[in-house]
């Protein structure tokens, strides 16, 4: 069993991998895998696209070790930041005056909340559909300095152009599938950020639960990679073990197999 066994950290990816907003929970047995895995004395640590405001009540309430959000940009542990690495102010000024005229719904999200404008109901709507809290999208701008995301409600392939021309200072994901796009500040990954957790806790062993493209960096750098039956091809082809679906609870599958002693 695990207590015999190193000390290990676990990256969990949320969207595919742990949480569906379609079904809107986590699977019971994914969370009781978990919270198994935690007794062992493992650290387990959301790896997320989402910022840590963002993340749905569902996973706030599995009371994780560790998050990293917005693919590194933020890295909250034990209470406190220990990565916060914003956007340059400019740049989102510059980004926020282009959309603006564009007439593209956009937010600032900063670690904790967003602003997101009232009148932007696409962006709200779709955000609601995410399990996003109500209490976290603000109305009025604070600041434009502390921003580790923005994202972008798609209209149309002409909106991607027009967003996508400004994307030079940040990274970027484009998700064609939900109309939206997501720019970050481009410092980290969800590898780099991870690398952080481990050069503090010198853990034995590192293993991912992920299932896109955003996955990818923090599959290479651990010691075993999983990536969900529902992954994308290049996550899979990097993986050691490939998981049943979201849909099959593949994370408790392969997390019950590790502690009995089976991996």
């Amino acid at each position: 069993g695990l207590s015999k066994m190193e000390r290990a950290i676990l990256f969990f990816d949320i969207d595919g991998t742990v949480y569906s907003s379609e079904i809107g929970v986590v699977r019971p047995a994914v969370a009781q895998a978990i919270a198994n895995a935690q007794t062992h004395g493992t650290l387990c640590c959301v790896a997320s696209g989402r910022s840590f405001g963002f993340l749905p009540q569902a996973i706030k309430d599995l009371n994780f070790d560790a998050y990293l959000c917005c693919n590194g940009a933020v890295l909250y542990v034990q209470n406190q930041l220990w990565i916060h690495d914003t956007m340059q102010e400019e740049d989102v000024l510059n980004l926020v005056k282009e959309l603006e005229q564009a007439h593209i719904e956009y937010d600032l999200q900063k670690w904790d909340h967003s602003i997101v404008k009232k009148d932007y109901h696409k962006l709200r709507s779709y955000f609601k559909s995410s399990g996003i809290s109500e209490a976290v999208l603000w109305e009025q701008v604070d600041a434009y300095d502390d921003c580790v995301k923005i994202e972008m409600w798609m209209d149309s392939q002409k909106d991607f152009d027009t967003a996508l021309r400004f994307a030079k200072p940040f990274s970027y994901e484009v998700h064609r599938e939900t109309s939206h796009l997501e720019f970050f500040s481009p410092k980290h990954t969800k590898a780099s950020a991870a690398q952080v957790l481990m050069d503090h806790f010198k853990p034995d062993k590192t293993i991912s639960f992920g299932d896109s493209l955003n996955d990818l960096p923090l599959a290479k750098v651990v010691d075993c990679s999983v990536a969900m039956g529902n992954a994308i091809d290049a996550l899979k082809a990097q993986a050691d073990i490939i998981a049943p679906s979201i849909e099959e609870d593949g994370v408790a599958v392969v997390l019950n197999q590790w502690i009995e002693g089976c991996l």
